[in-house]
């Protein structure tokens, strides 16, 4: 049976676990009608996940206890929504766990289009109960405003039985939501670093935002309740052609763990060629300098460079001193998904700063270019 649920878009930034959402867009006026302003294209609203939205510029503390402040609009979709809508020219697209998007009139609310991406993914599957019952569009998409297209993991259940799903990334149309040519791209193969431990569609999740960086779409995959076997995994696909790129594991030459999930927060980018991520629970790093990554990187915030050939590289990495204890009181670092600071904030010293909590409570400031090491004091 169909569940349908009030979805609800908050045109604030945040992509948190929702039950019951309705599609909100926030009038700032003046008594006229509403008009159709910036896009609203990835997690967080940029690559550096601040959430800050300088297009906002008449959004003051007096506008939002004004009369003309509030709700626009509500519309209906077919399941739970746990990505972010993203806002791309004047159309709400908007995505469910039973793998349905939806493209909404930014300004009325009224359909435009609706795609099923096919049947969602029993939780069931591995008995795991963080989110249920289906998995379908976790992920908040990509928009890429240059082209037109929105870009969309999906976890479907077209395999002979439930533990044989596939993870695809979709390319829509964001005007009529047909799909790209060359895609959908699934989601498959073995990482470099780590070709020991194939990706595996049935136990991985896509959870953290998509980053479109230099023509490439990555996703960030972790596991359903840690559900082995696993590695965390980036995954790279050619946005134009829809071939695969790139996948690399954070724990290479270990079996499991060390996934990325960061609560649904996006990959990071500061700069052409820079990913920054942070892990969960892994094998953590023993003591060492920031500018030497060991092969497997669990609990740690990781800077990645982008080769020539696609294919990525760590550049540097930390991870507290206490990791160890972190991973015995399953306290993952990269339960929340680092921010970076805009560069007015930087130094000369350190002109480019991220800040990174986990579940400990304990924030970190890094100098994104020496991110730290462990244990150096």
């Amino acid at each position: 049976m169909a569940q349908w649920r009030h979805a609800l878009f908050i045109r604030s930034r945040y992509a948190a676990r929702i039950l019951l959402l309705s599609v909100i867009a926030i009038l700032v006026g003046w008594g006229v009608a509403p008009t159709a302003l910036a896009d609203d294209s990835t997690s967080a609203h940029n690559t550096l996940r601040t959430g800050w939205d300088d297009d906002e510029a008449g959004l003051v503390p007096s506008q939002v206890s004004a009369a003309d402040f509030g709700q626009l609009f509500s519309a209906n979709v077919n399941g739970q929504v746990y990505a972010q809508p993203v806002v791309a020219n004047g159309v709400v697209v908007a995505a469910t766990e039973n793998n349905e998007v939806y493209g909404l009139d930014a300004v009325t609310g009224a359909q435009k289009w609706s795609v099923d991406f096919g049947p969602a993914w029993p939780a069931s599957t591995v008995s795991c109960g963080d989110l249920v019952p289906n998995i379908g569009v976790t992920a908040t998409p990509v928009y890429d405003p240059s082209t037109g297209t929105v870009y969309l993991t999906a976890k479907v259940n077209d395999g002979p039985d439930a533990q044989h799903p596939h993870w695809y990334l979709h390319a829509l149309d964001a005007k009529t939501g047909a799909e790209r040519a060359g895609f959908p791209t699934t989601i498959k193969g073995a990482p470099t670093n780590n070709p020991s431990v194939p990706f595996n569609p049935m136990t991985a999740m896509q959870r953290p935002g998509l980053l479109l960086l230099d023509g490439v779409v990555y996703a960030g995959f972790a596991s359903h309740c840690d559900y082995t076997p696993y590695v965390g995994y980036i995954v790279g696909v050619n946005a134009s052609t829809g071939a695969q790129t790139t996948i690399w594991a954070t724990e290479a030459s270990a079996s499991d763990e060390g996934g990325i999930w960061e609560s649904g927060a996006g990959l990071l980018s500061d700069g052409p060629g820079r990913i920054i991520v942070a892990t969960g629970n892994g094998i953590a790093p023993a003591p060492g300098p920031g500018e030497d990554p060991p092969a497997t990187l669990g609990e740690s915030v990781v800077r990645l460079a982008v080769n020539s050939d696609g294919s990525l590289t760590p550049q540097s990495f930390f991870s507290p001193h206490d990791n160890t204890k972190l991973n015995q009181d399953d306290a993952d670092l990269g339960s929340g998904g680092p921010m970076a600071l805009p560069s007015n904030f930087g130094t000369t010293a350190h002109p480019r700063l991220v800040v990174q909590v986990g579940k400990d409570g304990r924030v970190y400031l890094l100098d994104a270019d020496h991110l730290g090491g462990s244990g150096q004091g």
